[in-house]
Order: C-alpha cells, then sequence, then structure tokens
C-alpha cells in the first residue's frame, strides 16, 4: 500500500471531528462523548449529537464498522420526531441502516405522526430524490390503517 511509505494520511469527504468521533469509537468500542469531542477542536460543523450521529453513521458505512452504524442507528433512533424523520429515513435508505429505516416507517406509520410529516417540505421532496421509499412509506402506513 502506498500509505505505508507516507507520513500523513489524507481522509477526504469527512470533517475531521467526524473521523476523531470514528477513531474514538475504535479505540473505545463506544460512541464519544459530543463535548469531550468539541474540546480543543475547531470545527465548520454546527455540533450536535443529531447531526454528529448522522455523519458518524455515514462514515460507518463508508469504512464498514458494523458496531459503530449499529450504536448510531439506535441513537437516531431515540430522537425520531416529526422534524427529523423524513432525513433519518432517506439517511437510512442510503446506508442500508435497516433498524433506523424501520424506526422511521413505524413513526410515520403512526396516524397522528403522518399527518403532521405529510404537511413537511421533506416529505414533499422525498417523492422526487427516493421515489421507491415513498413508495415503501405508502405500503406501511396502508398496512398499519388495516390492522387498527
Amino acid at each position: 500500500m502506498v500509505e505505508t511509505n507516507c507520513k500523513c494520511i489524507k481522509i477526504v469527504d469527512m470533517k475531521p471531528l467526524v473521523f476523531r468521533g470514528m477513531l474514538h469509537y475504535m479505540y473505545t468500542d463506544s460512541l464519544p462523548d459530543i463535548e469531550d469531542l468539541v474540546s480543543g477542536v475547531t470545527s465548520d460543523m454546527n455540533v450536535s449529537s443529531t447531526i454528529l450521529y448522522q455523519h458518524l453513521l455515514v462514515a460507518a458505512d463508508r469504512y464498514a464498522l458494523e458496531g459503530l452504524k449499529a450504536l448510531c442507528e439506535m441513537r437516531l433512533g431515540k430522537t425520531i420526531s416529526v422534524d427529523t424523520v423524513v432525513s433519518f429515513l432517506a439517511l437510512a435508505d442510503q446506508h442500508n441502516s435497516n433498524f433506523l429505516k424501520e424506526g422511521c416507517l413505524e413513526f410515520i406509520a403512526e396516524p397522528k405522526n403522518f399527518v403532521k410529516v405529510a404537511l413537511t417540505k421533506e416529505y414533499a421532496s422525498l417523492g422526487n430524490s427516493c421515489p421507491l421509499l415513498l413508495d415503501e412509506l405508502r405500503r406501511k402506513v396502508e398496512s398499519a390503517a388495516n390492522e387498527k
């Protein structure tokens, strides 16, 4: 590998903060605490746990860190809301995160949630960006409605 002769390896398409979080997981087998992670680091990321865990999920998928991916899915699954569910659903679909995807589908399938979610701009754009995902969502909503 060419990296064996280099003093420095450049990681592209990843913010330093996300890389630091990924390294934390690789050394500790746990998710990083955001306060510890950002201490002493200046970053152009607007740091919130939700954003960090979304980026970590993408990195975990890219580098096949299934444990990190599962931890991020569980953490994000606890924060599903009307405001986050569509972006989480698209993220889960793109990165084969079945646990998070199923959590999002279950959340939207609830009649009280579906009406609120369906009125968001993100839901409207889902048909253009992920038409197959929208079809899957409609089937889930119909199935949930038929069960009740």
